[in-house]
């Protein structure tokens, strides 16, 4: 019975860390049209896409009209973005490529959402752009694009990828702090007390 009992808990327990470890993709947009998947351990969830292109402004196709804010982009043109956004542009064969991505860590230490972009040349075809809502603290993962429109004419090659986040960290004032100021402004209460009793 014993046996029986440590077989099933070490059975759980497996998949249990395998189900961690090996999170089901993320996929963004109809299979049917040119698509794209994050690996679960690094997204929440598939936020948009379309067709046309996410020019890197608060006005893209993407953040207007939302609450989301354009950070930085990266296309590989050499600048070095403010958190460290870069990509790697990919490999693979006639239907996918394969490439990854990353962000400094610091980032996390000023916002606590994210949103990452990918922009592809696809002729104008469905889709061509794709954002991923990141888990919190996740800064490199890999991703993948799916299509049937990659030729030796460059179709299906990953352009730029952006970042995006809401509304920056608040800093919260730590109690040793609070104490501080509530002294400093009892010793002001306490000075001007005495002073108009001295009148």
């Amino acid at each position: 019975m014993n046996t029986i009992k440590a077989v099933v808990i070490s059975t759980v327990f497996s998949a249990c860390a395998a189900s961690n470890a090996f999170a089901s993709p993320v996929v963004c947009q109809d299979t049917a049209k040119n698509y794209m998947t994050l690996d679960g351990t690094v997204a929440n969830s598939c936020l948009d896409s379309g067709t046309g292109n996410i020019n890197g402004s608060d006005t893209d196709l993407f953040a207007d009209g939302t609450d989301w804010s354009f950070l930085e982009k990266s296309d590989g043109g050499g600048a070095t973005p403010l958190f460290g956004l870069s990509y790697t542009a990919g490999i693979g064969d006639s239907t996918s490529i394969t490439g990854q991505w990353s962000i400094d860590a610091s980032f996390w230490d000023q916002y606590s959402s994210a949103a990452l972009g990918f922009k592809f040349g696809t002729g104008n075809t469905p889709d061509e752009w794709f954002v991923f809502d990141l888990s919190d603290g996740a800064t490199s993962g890999s991703w993948t694009f799916y299509s049937t429109l990659m030729n030796g004419n460059g179709k299906g090659g990953l352009s730029h990828t952006n970042l995006y986040a809401k509304e920056p960290i608040t800093p919260v004032s730590e109690p040793g702090t609070l104490g501080l100021i509530g002294i400093a402004m009892a010793g002001i209460g306490i000075s001007r007390r005495k002073k108009s009793l001295s009148k």
